[in-house]
């Protein structure tokens, strides 16, 4: 039998959301009554698929995008592969991702990458 490693996100249950775990988009627009609920919801979206097509091969597989929106702006958060020799790109793309991003959604974006080895990421193993 394989055993499976197991990160703090998948360890805790949807229920758990709010409780022990917190949610992957902060914004407040889909309170009762707020306009544009459904557009901020698209642009999460587009923000997840953009990060995951552009960071291809340096994310890790079990990272989440954790989009933040904070005034005017939009700050994301996700996890990249710690790899000395692709520092550099790694600088490229978040600069390109960053630029692109505030072009597409109209507004400042800024990008908080984290850089990890898989076995950090293990909460436990199942």
């Amino acid at each position: 039998m394989r055993k499976q490693r197991l990160t703090y996100e998948k360890a805790n249950t949807p229920p758990t959301i709010g409780v022990r775990k917190s949610w992957l988009s902060w914004n407040t627009s889909n309170l009762k009554d707020e306009e544009k609920s459904s557009q901020r919801a698209f642009e999460d979206l587009i923000i997840r698929k953009f990060i995951t097509g552009t960071w291809v091969g340096r994310l890790e597989v079990i990272s989440e995008v954790i989009i933040k929106r904070r005034y005017n702006c939009v700050y994301i958060a996700f996890i990249v592969n710690e790899s000395r020799e692709l520092l550099n790109a790694n600088y490229f793309l978040k600069g390109y991702s960053e630029e692109m991003l505030s072009i597409i959604l109209k507004c400042p974006v800024k990008c908080e990458i984290i850089r990890a080895t898989n076995d950090d990421l293990v909460y436990g193993i199942i």
